[in-house]
């Protein structure tokens, strides 16, 4: 009965997603491909750049984009670009491929924006700004400055939450790992709540297979963790735990190959152990505890993402999707499906600030003028598991997880749903600091009919700071509606 529930509502989830998400990237065109009619709407100096094999791909979609610009006299040419500034590892070459302005590609003011706002929202650039200046043929000139990422170096892991205390570690990262497409890292990490609880881990990822189109990751991780789980009104029940588990997986993807890549299909697979054992509290409480803690398991699964987000962390705009669908044989034979869904929609800013949509030529401008400046949120999520799950991968809600108004650990099933809506606003202008409010909800337990609701609202912020190009500092704090649950937590080096 269980995988026919979880193949019913896999299928459910995934005909959600044709609606909840738009179409994917345009395909490639060449000159014999255009119809007629779009042929006849565009200049020649159009035709002479589509070719499949120039780093930004020509579609249909591009070429009507270009044609409607030309009849409102909106399209013009690039004469030159010219970087006048720079750091970091990206050539000159690559910023104008990301950017789509090399010499003799079309201009089109509102384009131009799209990809400034695609390449810095997701990181590439550090710093952006750029000047557009008007020549007497109606072409254009655009000058760049701008820093990449560095490629190599320690990124700190320092945060401290209400229940697993101070976490402080570091990892060191190296995205292009001997000169090529290709990513090391590995770390350590160790919590105040007790020191005999450090986590390990290490993983490479090789982005060079097929062309660039498809990569493969390979990661081990050790760590002892620890839970605490409600036991009706009565004390709780911790359980400690060590796992220790390799993992491989091979991904293909589209778009401009590691830094842009806009979606992937995934196959995966694993190996893990666990060792549990039960510190204090009744053993009977636990939800579970009848399973042996124990033992050894390997999966296989298959996994779909895409995205298409004006920024990777905290995104204002844009949608993004993940499935999930796995099968764990040996110790633990359970199958498990999941699915998260997010939508962000641009709003107006409570404080007034507003994104750049228009420009002056010969006026300077910045990338993170050019984001949106305030959001609304939608996120769904569902994960289904049938059969006898070890405790280290059943569901939790919780912490920045979902049902972020509650105490992570506290609450664990084999089926879990979810639901939040945030409001995300910006700070001042530049998008450097952000503030958000939230409600949440999820449903927890192990069987669909019988879930318990956990709902809540909280608000939390998000400051930039001058480190590591500008790594992130944020806090949150949240409260249960139903009860008198509470949650919080400080981060610096990722975010919420």
């Amino acid at each position: 009965m269980g995988h026919r529930l979880i193949g019913a509502a896999v299928c459910a989830l995934l005909s959600i997603i044709a609606v909840f998400c738009c179409a994917g990237p345009a395909q490639a065109i060449r000159r014999d491909e255009i119809p007629p009619e779009l042929r006849a709407r565009l200049p020649e100096f159009v035709l002479t750049i589509i070719d499949p094999r120039a780093l930004a791909a020509i579609g249909v979609a591009d070429l009507e984009e270009f044609a409607d610009a030309y009849e409102a006299g909106e399209l013009r040419f690039i004469n030159d670009c010219r970087i006048e500034g720079r750091g970091g590892p990206l050539s000159d070459e690559q910023a104008m491929g990301i950017l789509q302005c090399m010499p003799g590609a079309p201009y089109i003011e509102k384009r131009f924006l799209r990809q400034v706002r695609f390449a810095y929202g997701r990181g590439i650039f550090s710093q952006l700004s750029w000047e557009v200046h008007r020549n007497a043929d109606n072409s254009v000139d655009i000058h760049l400055w701008y820093d990449s990422r560095d490629p190599s170096f320690i990124s700190p892991e320092l945060s401290w939450g209400q229940d697993s205390g101070l976490q402080l570690g570091a990892a060191y990262q190296d995205l292009y790992y001997g000169q090529e497409n290709k990513q090391l890292r590995y770390g350590a990490q160790l919590y105040s709540e007790d020191l005999q609880e450090p986590r390990l881990f290490a993983s490479w990822d090789d982005n060079t297979i097929d062309g660039g189109s498809a990569s493969l990751s390979l990661a081990a991780s050790v760590g002892n963790n620890w839970r605490t789980r409600l036991s009706g009104k009565e004390g709780a029940t911790r359980i400690r735990e060590r796992v220790a588990r390799v993992d491989a997986a091979l991904s293909r993807g589209s778009g401009l190959k590691l830094l842009c890549r806009r979606g992937s299909e995934v196959l995966r697979a694993g190996v893990y152990h666990q060792d549990s054992a039960l510190l204090a509290g009744d053993p009977a409480g636990a939800p579970r505890a009848e399973l042996e803690p124990d033992g050894t398991a390997a999966y296989i699964g298959v996994g779909w993402a895409s995205g298409r987000r004006d920024q990777t962390f905290t995104p204002q705009s844009g949608w993004s999707y993940r499935v999930d669908l796995r099968q764990h044989f040996g110790d633990y034979p359970f199958r498990e499906a999941s699915v998260d869904l997010r939508r962000y929609s641009p709003a107006a800013n409570v404080l007034g600030h507003e994104q750049l949509e228009h420009m002056d030529f010969g006026e300077r401008y910045k990338a993170h003028w050019a984001l949106p400046t305030a959001s609304f949120a939608w996120q769904l999520q569902a994960a289904l598991q049938d059969g006898d799950v070890p405790l280290s991968e059943e569901l939790i809600p919780g912490g920045s997880r979902s049902a972020r108004s509650h105490s992570y650990s506290r609450y664990s099933g084999t089926k879990l749903l979810g639901a939040r809506a945030e409001y995300r606003f910006h700070l001042d202008r530049g998008g450097s600091n952000e503030a958000f409010v939230y409600v949440d909800n999820a449903w927890i337990g192990e069987r669909l009919d019988k879930l318990e609701s956990l709902n809540g609202y909280g608000l939390g912020g998000l400051f930039t700071l001058p480190l590591y190009g500008g790594v992130k500092f944020g806090a949150y704090y949240g409260r249960a509606f139903n009860n008198e649950d509470t949650n919080y937590g400080v981060a610096f080096g990722y975010q919420f």
